[in-house]
């Protein structure tokens, strides 16, 4: 499918690139305010609002996309993330792709899934690092609290490469058990580079 960035882009400023995951039900605009929380890329009132990166930084290549799972048999949204629970659904669904704002590196590979309780003293939304051994730690807990892995993970260096968070309740935005599914995501493309396949890349 061909997505119409500057389209996109022109009918609304606060556009920032097309979310997708192959073989999902996730085929999706992303928007850099909460205030899409329950709206469409129009503005416009929706219950499954619209995903959404809150205080968005083009530069910092660490980004959390929040999104709806309203269950009842909705499909639309984040409700797909859920399904990473099963671990056929995780080897098969490893793809994800990202426009934003046509910078390089859109590809990703899902390299972990939790199944993360906001009563843990663990913050994976804490994502600001002062050093490599500040982001070894937080690698460590997503690992420590992950139900799948990629084998590779733990090769992640500080600072190389860019990191996907995607995050949806885990049960339904009506019966917040506060429980989190989260897909952590990783693109070894340098913010300034050329674009590289994590599949053949020497990174990992």
């Amino acid at each position: 499918t061909i997505i119409d960035d500057l389209g996109l882009k022109k009918e609304n400023k606060d556009y920032i690139g097309w979310l997708n995951i192959e073989g999902s039900n996730i085929n999706t605009p992303v928007m850099k305010s909460d205030f899409y929380y329950r709206k469409n890329i129009k503005k416009r009132y929706s219950l499954a609002g619209t995903p959404f990166i809150p205080k968005y930084n083009p530069q910092k290549n660490i980004k959390t996309v929040f999104g709806h799972n309203l269950g009842y048999g909705r499909k639309d949204a984040f409700h797909d993330i859920t399904k990473y629970s099963k671990k056929d659904f995780y080897d098969t669904h490893q793809t994800v792709y990202f426009t934003e704002n046509n910078l390089k590196g859109n590809k990703y590979k899902v390299v972990a899934y939790l199944n993360y309780s906001t009563k843990n003293s663990f913050n994976y939304l804490n994502t600001t690092f002062r050093n490599a051994e500040e982001f070894d730690d937080w690698k460590e807990n997503i690992k420590k609290y992950s139900k799948y892995s990629d084998k590779n993970f733990e090769n992640i260096l500080y600072k190389k490469g860019k990191i996907l968070i995607l995050s949806t309740c885990h049960s339904t935005t009506w019966t917040d058990d506060g429980i989190r599914s989260v897909l952590i995501c990783y693109s070894p493309e340098r913010l300034s580079n050329i674009n590289v396949d994590y599949y053949n890349s020497s990174d990992l």
